[in-house]
């Protein structure tokens, strides 16, 4: 029996630890729209991926609803995120794990443009602000070499707004993503951080 599972243990290291490319497209006008080629074990395995088309309906989004007609539910959760990324060395953490998942990603090109704006200005703001040091830290990794990342995400303050593209060809190995992921969960910063938010929560339940 453990002979059995240390194979299967072995088996599913190795393949994950084969490395997988994918290149693909992702647009954004009125609908979301793209296609993605996924190739693994050395192109043995091929999957391709298109979003089924939805059909069109008059929907209010959540970034085009205004301030005070917002679903109840929604102002809690970004209230929560905003503390969790105000929570002490959290948002440094979470730049340094998205830095180290785009190096990990093996980015041979990726190109993004998007224009992004909120009902409300001051919202808009924040995503800028939030989304400003996160491009140039991706866009400049170390060494003398050209970055293969674009990224050009503009503020939009005249009004909701979401519309754009980016494509990608990347090559990376699923099982580093799986320890750098293990890693920032289990950091020390975000472990505080999340039972902090969790105290919260619950002497704001209490007090209800």
């Amino acid at each position: 029996m453990l002979a059995a599972l240390g194979i299967a243990l072995l088996l599913a290291l190795s393949l994950l630890a084969t490395p997988v490319a994918i290149v693909g497209v992702l647009k954004k006008d009125s609908d979301w729209s793209g296609r993605l080629r996924l190739y693994w074990l050395f192109g043995l395995v091929r999957i391709r991926v298109r979003p089924r088309q939805q059909r069109r309906r008059r929907t209010v989004r959540w970034w085009s609803r205004p301030r005070g007609k917002r679903p109840g539910k929604r102002q809690p959760q970004m209230r929560r995120l905003i503390r969790l990324l105000r929570s002490p060395g959290f948002l440094r953490r979470l730049l340094r794990l998205l830095r180290d998942l785009m190096r990990a990603l093996g980015p041979r090109r990726v190109k993004t443009r998007f224009v992004i704006g909120m009902n409300d200005p001051a919202d808009t703001g924040f995503i800028a602000a939030l989304l400003a040091p996160l491009r140039v830290w991706l866009t400049r990794p170390d060494g003398s070499e050209p970055s293969a990342v674009s990224i050009d995400i503009s503020p939009d303050f005249s009004g909701p707004r979401l519309h754009g593209y980016t494509c990608a060809s990347l090559r990376f190995t699923p099982l580093r993503l799986i320890a750098l992921c293990l890693g920032f969960a289990l950091s020390p910063t975000v472990i505080r951080a999340a039972r902090t938010l969790a105290t919260r929560h619950r002497l704001t339940s209490d007090d209800r």
